[in-house]
């Protein structure tokens, strides 16, 4: 340690002062980065929901195109023996 009234103690509080600022620098620094992190999981969640909903939405949309396609075969099947019928009954 040295002296009181030594020229190196001036250099010492001089670079302890430095090591402060850059420490308080770099808190900073971290706390940003935190806060960033933080909005970018905020983000990443509703673009999760966003993405969930509009999934569901299609397979909803999916399951009622092949309900109707199933119903459309099933009346096309439908109707051919339905005019053979007639078709017989007539004559």
């Amino acid at each position: 340690m040295p002296e009181p009234g030594s020229a190196a103690l001036p250099v010492l509080r001089t670079a302890l002062a430095r090591e402060r600022d850059r420490a308080h620098a770099l808190s900073a620094e971290v706390d940003e980065l935190q806060v960033a992190l933080a909005v970018g999981r905020d983000r990443i969640e509703a673009l999760c929901a966003e993405r969930d909903h509009w999934a569901e939405r299609a397979r909803v949309l999916a399951e009622l195109l092949c309900r109707e396609a199933e119903e459309v075969r099933s009346t096309a099947g439908e109707a051919p023996r339905s005019a053979r019928m007639a078709g017989r009954a007539a004559a």
